[in-house]
């Protein structure tokens, strides 16, 4: 379901009437920041060396600008572990 509805907003932005007069852009937009995550619960079967070693992942929404529309995207997240235990 994201990818269609990325893809069609994408489209939106890339097929225009007027190809060369449309300007756009796609900024990324950090709001929270998931510190210190173990990258043995990222990367399934990974390396051992992998183990102790953790990131800061960051938690992002999209701003999509362009043919005179202002377009915030959330490309969302998905993982059964969490949707269990944050309701």
């Amino acid at each position: 379901m994201t990818r269609f509805l990325l893809a069609a907003l994408f489209a939106a932005f890339l097929v225009p009437a007027t190809p060369s007069t449309l300007e756009y852009s796609i900024q990324a937009i950090r709001y929270a920041i998931a510190p210190d995550v173990p990258v043995s619960e990222l990367v399934v079967g990974g390396p051992s060396s992998l183990k102790d070693q953790k990131v800061d992942i960051a938690m992002v929404v999209w701003l999509i600008r362009g043919g005179g529309h202002t377009i915030l995207f959330d490309s969302g997240f998905h993982r059964d572990t969490f949707l269990k235990e944050f309701r």
